[in-house]
């Protein structure tokens, strides 16, 4: 394990480690050979690290339950852009429309308002976007097609 470390780690124990999830702790639906031992060698040397993912397939924790499934037995940071976007909208009381997938959707429940919207959340298979406040002179659905919400 500790090739994948080449710096002082009694100078940078409290520099955290940012990790993405997609492509390198899980490949596909598979985990990468070493993200186990990779997670447990930071939590073991008392690194403070975070798992992150500019994915809006999945919530932190989503995250979470697929490092237990992977046999990860301590507790882990993670935050997805589905996690910071609501975060966002929290903070700035913002009504949203919102095109991403069903379940994600779910999650935004208590900020859509689809006619008079301060912001757009679209998420699709890579990343999810907003545009605060908008300048919005009819109807939101309108400049979108009635099956986008299908598409993504």
């Amino acid at each position: 394990m500790n090739r994948l470390f080449n710096f002082d780690m009694e100078l940078n124990k409290n520099i955290p480690v940012l990790i993405d999830f997609d492509g390198v702790i899980r490949l596909g639906n598979k985990p990468a050979s070493d993200a186990l031992e990779f997670l447990t060698f930071l939590h073991d040397k008392n690194i403070l690290f975070f798992i992150i993912t500019n994915s809006t397939q999945n919530t932190s924790n989503d995250i979470k339950n697929y490092l237990k499934r992977i046999g990860v037995d301590f507790k882990v940071n993670a935050m997805t852009t589905v996690d910071a976007t609501l975060e966002y909208l929290k903070e700035k009381n913002l009504r949203v429309s919102v095109y991403c997938k069903k379940n994600i959707k779910k999650k935004f429940a208590k900020y859509i308002d689809d006619i008079n919207p301060q912001a757009v959340v679209i998420g699709g298979k890579g990343i999810l976007v907003y545009t605060a406040r908008l300048d919005i002179r009819f109807p939101l659905t309108q400049k979108f097609p009635l099956n986008m919400k299908q598409k993504i």
